[in-house]
């Protein structure tokens, strides 16, 4: 419970942390890289750009989803100043969560980290982009011969598997700035 509490505290202090080092219109252009891929590797997904938490303009926010099958993805993208900014942006954020797992070949750092190592954290140069991901999979066509259990391992399977799916699709279109 103590290292969710500083895991959230650190949530916290890297939204409210300046984010300096691209300008809106570099956003918008990485938006569009976002829209691009996603249409083309994930026919059916719906996307939409969402506001950032306390107005900041300087953070991308993206939601998509899987209405047939009730998924969300969240993914929010922040510009640092400097690559070190960046870096230690990522330490401080997994530094307290017990449960994480370190993923290569994403990106420059990368985490798995929260509930069923569901949540990815991972740096692109000055880059640090958060996904996360939620899967109803009660409302899945076979979930009523599902006991609770496989119930929830489902849940942690799929949102395990989006959001490193997802992470890989924003490495890619990063990489295409």
């Amino acid at each position: 419970m103590i290292g969710r509490a500083f895991t959230l505290a650190a949530v916290v202090i890297l939204w409210q942390s300046v984010a300096v080092g691209q300008s809106p219109a570099d956003l918008d252009n990485l938006h569009e890289k976002l829209k691009s891929r996603f249409h083309q590797v994930m026919p059916g997904w719906e996307g939409r750009r969402g506001e950032p938490i306390q107005g900041d303009k300087n953070v991308l926010v993206e939601f998509w989803t899987d209405s047939t099958r009730n998924r969300i993805v969240k993914i929010s993208i922040v510009p640092r100043a400097s690559v070190e900014e960046a870096r230690n942006a990522i330490e401080e954020f997994v530094k307290y969560d017990r449960e994480k797992e370190q993923l290569q070949g994403l990106g420059d750092d990368a985490y798995a980290w929260g509930y069923g190592l569901s949540n990815v954290v991972f740096r692109r140069g000055k880059l640090t982009v958060f996904v996360s991901t939620t899967a109803d999979v009660e409302a899945d066509s076979d979930a009523r011969m599902l006991s609770q259990e496989q119930k929830g391992a489902r849940m942690k399977s799929e949102m395990n598997r989006l959001s490193r799916d997802i992470a890989k699709h924003v490495a890619t279109a990063i990489a295409q700035q």
